[in-house]
Parts: C-alpha cells; sequence; structure tokens
C-alpha cells in the first residue's frame, strides 16, 4: 500500500521524528530527562495525575519520543488498573476537534493528552492522537496510540482497519495482514478484507526483493557516509564506524561522569554512600543526557543481568538522545532480538517441562515473531549494506523459515559461494527448491552440501546424504539412493529411518 502522506495538510516546524528530536537543544534534553525521572516517582507513588502532567510535558516538547508516550500510557493504565474503559467524566472535546478539522497536528496531541487524562482507551481520541502522528511521520508513537484503541475493543472493524493502513505504510505487512484477517474473522460478509490480504501479500513479496544495489552503507537513500561492517552477533551485529578510544571524548566525559556522581564514594572530606555501576550510569545520563556512551553501558549492564526490557527501553532512549544514529538503532535492534530470543528459550524450557497445548501455541507465536523481527532487520540492513554476503545468507534463512522459498534462494545461492558458508546454505537451499518443486536442482545442492561439509560438519554431512538419498529414491534413482543411503549408514547404522529407507529403495529395484 502507498504512503499517503504527501497529501496531508503542512505540518508546520516539525516535519518528522527525526527533525523533532534533533530541534532540542542539549539544555532542553537534560531538562526533559528530569522531568522524566520525577515524573517516574510520582508514578511509583500513585501520583498518577501528578506523574501525567509531566510526562505530557515530556511529550508535548518531544512528541516521537516513545519512550515518554510508553511512560505516560502505562501511568493511565496503572491509574485505572488497566480496566480498559478509563473513568466517567470524558473531558472537553471541542477544541481537540478543531485542531484535528484545522489540521492542527501539533495541538491535536496537547488536546489529545488532556483527554487521555480521562480515559486512555478513548478510542476517538487515540485514533485522532495516531491521525496526527501519521501526519508528523511519527511512525513508532502513532502504533502505540492504535495500541491502546485496540485493546480497547479488539472486535472494533475500523479500528482494526486504521491499524492495518499504518502498519501497511510502515511496511510491516505481516502485522497488517493480521488486522485484516480480524476483520476477516469478525464479518465474514466483507469482501474487502481478502482484497487488502491480496495486495499486502504481493506488497510484502516487492519490498523484500526491492532491495538495494550499493556496496556502502547509506542512510536513506543519501550520500554513502559510514564504513561500519557487519559482524556474526545478532547475527548481524554492526560494530561502530571505528571503536570508541580510551581518551575520547565520550569515553572522557562518561568517565567525568563517574567522579561527578560520587561513585568512589568520597566528596572532598565527606563521604557518601557507595553507588553501584547502574546508578552511576543513571545519574550520568541525567546530568549529561546528550553522551551516548553512558545509555550504551548501563543497556550493556542490563543486557548481562539479562533485563532484557530495560536495555530495550534505555537504548530507546539513546536512539532519541542521538538524533536517530544508525548504529545506535542497530543496537536497538540486537537488544529486541535478544529479548525475543530469551523469551523463546523461557517457553521451550516451560513446553520441555508441561507440554500443554497453550504453551505449545504460544511457542510458536513468539517463535514466528522473532522471525519476523530479525527479518525486517535483516532487509533493513541488507539495504544499508548490500554487498555483505552474511546478512544475505541470514535474510535467506528468514525467508526460508517464513515460507517464502523462492526468494531466500536468491540469498542462499550468494552465500554458497563463500566457503565458510557454503554447507549451511546450499543444503539450505536445497530444501527451498524441493519446495518448489524443481527437484533435480535440489538433489545437487543437497550433494554439493555434502561435500561443503564433508570434513568440517559431520552433522550436515550427514543430513546432506540423507537429504539427497530420500530424494534420489523419490525420483526413482534407484542406483544413486542406494549408494546414498548406504554411505551414509556406514557412518551412522542408526540415522533416522535412513535402514528402512534403503530396504524399500533395494525391493524397489527388484520390482
Amino acid at each position: 500500500m502507498s504512503d499517503n502522506s504527501a497529501s496531508q495538510p503542512a505540518v508546520g516546524p516539525a516535519e518528522s521524528g527525526d527533525a523533532a528530536a534533533a530541534s532540542l537543544t542539549p539544555l532542553e534534553r537534560k531538562r526533559l530527562e528530569k522531568l522524566f525521572a520525577h515524573a517516574k516517582e510520582r508514578t511509583t507513588k500513585e501520583q498518577y495525575d501528578y506523574a501525567h502532567e509531566l510526562l505530557g510535558q515530556c511529550v508535548r516538547k518531544d512528541p516521537s519520543n516513545l519512550v515518554y508516550v510508553e511512560a505516560m500510557m502505562d501511568n493511565l493504565q496503572t491509574k485505572f488498573s488497566n480496566n480498559k474503559k478509563g473513568g466517567r467524566t470524558k473531558g472537553n472535546r471541542s477544541e481537540f476537534k478543531k485542531a484535528i478539522s484545522g489540521g492542527d497536528w501539533t495541538q491535536v496531541i496537547s488536546e489529545g493528552l488532556e483527554l487521555l487524562l480521562h480515559n486512555p482507551w478513548d478510542v476517538p481520541t487515540l485514533r485522532g492522537i495516531a491521525q496526527a502522528c501519521e501526519a508528523l511521520h511519527f511512525n513508532e508513537v502513532e502504533l502505540r496510540y492504535l495500541k491502546n484503541a485496540l485493546d480497547a475493543n479488539p472486535k472494533d472493524i475500523e479500528v482494526n482497519k486504521h491499524c492495518a493502513t499504518s502498519l501497511a505504510r510502515m511496511g510491516q505487512f505481516d502485522q497488517a495482514i493480521a488486522c485484516w484477517r480480524r476483520i476477516e474473522e469478525i464479518n465474514r460478509n466483507l469482501a474487502e478484507p481478502s482484497k487488502m490480504i491480496g495486495e499486502l501479500l504481493l506488497a510484502k513479496q516487492r519490498h523484500i526483493g526491492g532491495v538495494g544495489v550499493d556496496d556502502e552503507p547509506t542512510e536513506g537513500g543519501n550520500a554513502k557516509t559510514a564504513t561500519a561492517k557487519p559482524t556474526r552477533a545478532m547475527p548481524t551485529r554492526i560494530k561502530p564506524e571505528e571503536p570508541r578510544k580510551a581518551g575520547s571524548a565520550d569515553t572522557d566525559r562518561a568517565a567525568d561522569a563517574d567522579v561527578a556522581t560520587g561513585a568512589s564514594g568520597q566528596v572532598g572530606d565527606v563521604a557518601v554512600p557507595q553507588l553501584s555501576r547502574q546508578e552511576q550510569l543513571e545519574r550520568a545520563i541525567v546530568k549529561e543526557p546528550t553522551v551516548i556512551a553512558n545509555y550504551l553501558q548501563l543497556a550493556e549492564l542490563f543486557s548481562e543481568q539479562e533485563s532484557y526490557a530495560d536495555a530495550e527501553r534505555v537504548l530507546t532512549r539513546a536512539l532519541a538522545a542521538s538524533g536517530n544514529d544508525f548504529q545506535v538503532r542497530e543496537r536497538l535492534e540486537d537488544a529486541q532480538v535478544r529479548r525475543l530470543k530469551h523469551l523463546v528459550t523461557t517457553l521451550e524450557h516451560e513446553a520441555a517441562q508441561q507440554p500443554t497445548e497453550e504453551l505449545r501455541e504460544n511457542l510458536q507465536r513468539r517463535r514466528a515473531d522473532l522471525n519476523r523481527l530479525e527479518l525486517e532487520i535483516l532487509t533493513g540492513r541488507h539495504q544499508r549494506y548490500p554487498k555483505n554476503v552474511e546478512i544475505k545468507h541470514e535474510l535467506g534463512l528468514r525467508l526460508k523459515r517464513a515460507g517464502n522459498f523462492a526468494e531466500a534462494v536468491k540469498f542462499l545461492d550468494e552465500s554458497a559461494q563463500v566457503p565458510d558458508l557454503a554447507a549451511v546454505a546450499l543444503l539450505e537451499a536445497g530444501e527451498c527448491r524441493q519446495h518448489l518443486r524443481k527437484y533435480q536442482d535440489a538433489l545437487k545442492c543437497y550433494l554439493a552440501a555434502a561435500k561443503a561439509a564433508q570434513e568440517a560438519d559431520p552433522e550436515r554431512f550427514k543430513l546432506s546424504l540423507y537429504r539427497a538419498g530420500v530424494l534420489a529414491a523419490g525420483l526413482k534413482a534407484w542406483d544413486q539412493a542406494e549408494k546414498l543411503l548406504g554411505r551414509l549408514l556406514r557412518i551412522d547404522p542408526n540415522y533416522r529411518d535412513a535402514a528402512a529407507r534403503l530396504d524399500k529403495v533395494r525391493e524397489s529395484r527388484q520390482n
């Protein structure tokens, strides 16, 4: 689906989330960080209205900041015990409606925050604010407001349509399709859902196939400005352009912040309580919110403690403070993947201990969520690093997992040219081709995978022989099937059902 933002009314000085964040001075950022910290304290003391007043100031000043919006919505939801209906009073909507009709999007957000104080699940208000966010290109927070609208009534067809349209505009096709499928379940007589699902599936294919061709990382299609190379971490963690050296500006300022916060436990002749490393970094961020090194260290600390949600929140703040720096964004993406992987691992353990149908379904959903997230991230990184074969390899694996075999093969064929990746890429490409019913090509891939894995990867070598032998039998190439399965059984006599399959091959030859 196309982005119709060009047809929106003029938006004034704040044209995008990046522009809004970049317009803040360091002094303003510092003030907002202090307001934010004070608001969080008020929330813990159940002073929800006062906290909303403070958080509202943060959001009005930096309306694209997801951390501020999340905290504001969480505070209001806690105020109403997450009852999904808010309070009895509704507030005065006249100024809000006037701002919408006049296309004054900044004022729409400001007036909307006042209305949300009475009900954070007020669907018309949330949709109006989301409309303003669309006009201002605040994509992340737009979805956050729509989430509450959907939570209020998941079966509201118009809300689902609004969500689907926004998600499609942002390229989140799977989630947009999920919204249309909900509409389809709500009213099976509607023709629109099936039509839109078909269009979105086509748009998704075009989006995945329409990747960049430059050999340097680019930001939004602009000039090539970075030389960062991916490494194996996310599986494609991006290093900074150059590692920070001891004595660099950010490192020195972070170290100065440690001294200023009393990390040593002594200020002059007066003893002060020893601060934890987390407390040191949190104080340093409040003191100098533009020093990104402090955010990164705090996020790393949370990750080491397996507090992945906290790490993600800190990196979201870092992204806003950095002006949407792409290296910080990639760290945030890595943190999002770590959090989901940890959740999947936890669910796998629970499902093994207590294999209920509900747990299995939840695990399946979370695995799909993880693959979608990785696919989205890797697609973006491929566009920034179009010559990086490792990213292509990982993207091919995720596409295969998502069932997009035709696209997966394109990337896997390229990564198969790299010796260290060849065994995996050839085996996976063979399975893709078998799904696509290109059986002879699949067989060639399996044989090449076996050759590549023979010395370096014994388990993958055996699996390649097995796949090749089974496929050869299916193609009635009895001699080849007997040879391949026989070779496999000489290596591992108990491998899967290879012995039974070999017996069937020999029986078929005699007949």
